[in-house]
């Protein structure tokens, strides 16, 4: 995300199964012609002993089109991106990672 400025940032309900807590970073790209994306990210907690928090690498960009984006919700295994031209589910995939 090199030249990337960070617009907004949505957290989501955590995977009980897994402890993990869907993070969706939207990023407006500085180049010629501008445009955004939104990353999503895992972010894996065990609360043992001690608090581990471990942000795991972007696994899934969705590129947003020219019209944008209205609103944005993450439940524990899906991103609702709520467009002027209607509403677009993804499914997330991180949830298919080792636990």
């Amino acid at each position: 995300m090199t030249g990337a400025t960070l617009v907004r940032l949505w957290v989501g309900q955590v995977h009980n199964d897994s402890s993990i807590i869907p993070l969706a970073i939207l990023c407006k790209h500085n180049l010629e012609i501008s445009s955004e994306a939104i990353y999503v990210y895992s972010l894996r907690c065990n609360l043992g002993v001690r608090t581990v928090l471990l942000l795991e690498p972007s696994i899934q960009n969705i590129p947003m089109e020219v019209d944008g984006w209205i609103d944005v919700k993450l439940t524990s295994d899906k991103i609702c991106i709520l467009k002027s031209n209607g509403l677009v589910l993804h499914k997330l995939l991180h949830m298919n990672v080792k636990t």
